[in-house]
């Protein structure tokens, strides 16, 4: 398996002996955003599917 594209430094999910974890990817990500200030708002993964649906069609 090979690293990430920054520095070498392995890839997002990657987790003890190169195996892949999707909760571990989110986690991160979930982490990431609440650190810099994200508001859900503009998480389209946390929007209901009436708001997402809403969104896509005025597009």
């Amino acid at each position: 398996m090979g690293g990430g594209a920054v520095g070498g430094a392995p890839a997002a999910g990657l987790r003890g002996e190169g195996r892949w974890c999707e909760l571990d990817w989110q986690i991160d990500g979930c982490e990431r955003a609440v650190g810099v200030g994200v508001d859900a708002e503009r998480i389209i993964t946390a929007w209901s599917v009436d708001h997402l649906l809403a969104w896509a069609g005025a597009r």
